[in-house]
């Protein structure tokens, strides 16, 4: 699937929940303000009494998509972190088969956010019932084989700053190319590539970008 989303609640951007296999969730551009990417496999208190264990989600591909998540706090809210990735495993004890994750680009624009989050569920015996974590990209794709080539946000904010004073949404929303004049500043991409003076984007396309903090 690929599509445009803003998000202007606590919620999340897209939401793959336990019996998702083989997907591919290519080139979405995601503004939310609660999670981005939201991954839940089933629980055991789901099942009815003698229900056989479901097979997990497996096999799904997270590639080239932007997620900007402009809620500074991390705060857990509808199972999932606010963070641009919010992964749940279950009984099945497998986040690493839920899917790859490459060459996202994972944008927690504030000072001090973390941007992944992942919640295990633990199936040893007289361990925590559950163990949180939280990672920066490069802590996510040091601990994690299915995590590469994924970017962090090219302007680190303080959270005192509201995110439509550096952040800011374009998109085309007819069948015909648009030319938009950028308002005055020095402006980058997700990916940290310059950008000034207007942007043209293709029918039903958009593109997010970030006034250089100096500009504001």
């Amino acid at each position: 699937i690929s599509f445009l989303q803003v998000n202007r609640g606590p919620d999340r951007g897209i939401h793959i929940n336990f019996n998702s296999k083989n997907n591919l969730f290519l080139g979405n551009t995601l503004l939310v303000r609660g999670a981005g990417i939201t991954t839940l496999d089933r629980d055991p208190y789901d099942r009815e009494p003698g229900e056989a264990i479901p097979e997990s989600m497996s096999g799904n591909r997270f590639e080239e998509n932007i997620i900007i998540c402009t809620d500074a706090t991390n705060s857990i809210a509808n199972y999932g972190a606010m963070t641009c990735f919010s992964l749940k495993e279950t009984e099945q004890c497998d986040v690493e088969k839920q899917g790859l994750f490459t060459n996202n680009v994972c944008a927690m624009p504030y000072q001090g956010s973390q941007v992944i989050y992942e919640l295990h569920r633990n199936c040893y015996p007289g361990r925590p019932a559950f163990e949180r974590w939280y990672a920066s990209v490069a802590e996510w794709e040091e601990a994690r084989p299915y995590a590469s080539g994924n970017l962090e946000a090219p302007v680190k904010a303080d959270e005192s700053l509201a995110p439509d004073e550096f952040i800011r949404l374009f998109y085309n929303d007819s069948d015909k190319p648009r030319t938009f004049t950028l308002p005055e500043g020095a402006y980058v991409d997700p990916r940290g590539n310059a950008v000034s003076g207007s942007v043209d984007l293709a029918p039903w396309r958009s593109i997010v970008l970030f006034k250089l903090l100096d500009q504001v």
